[in-house]
């Protein structure tokens, strides 16, 4: 059987907030849900620490913003 880690868990193990680690593993897909609950394995746990060691790049259109007409 496998054995999950809770959210609250996960942030005290990496330094982070509950609600950092939440935002996360929503953002890069990084969790697994047991009933309605959000739970992490430890295959979630490495996915979500390597995601934020290296983040996907980000799209074209975020790199260089528009000027601005105004300025």
């Amino acid at each position: 059987m496998p054995y999950f880690k809770t959210p609250a868990q996960v942030a005290v193990e990496l330094g982070l907030t509950e609600s950092t680690v939440r935002r996360l593993a929503r953002q890069y897909g990084t969790f697994t849900r047991v009933g309605v609950r959000v739970m992490f394995a430890d295959d979630d746990v490495e996915a979500l620490i390597d995601k934020i060691k290296n983040p996907p790049a980000l799209p074209d259109w975020a790199e260089e913003p528009e000027p601005d007409p105004f300025a």
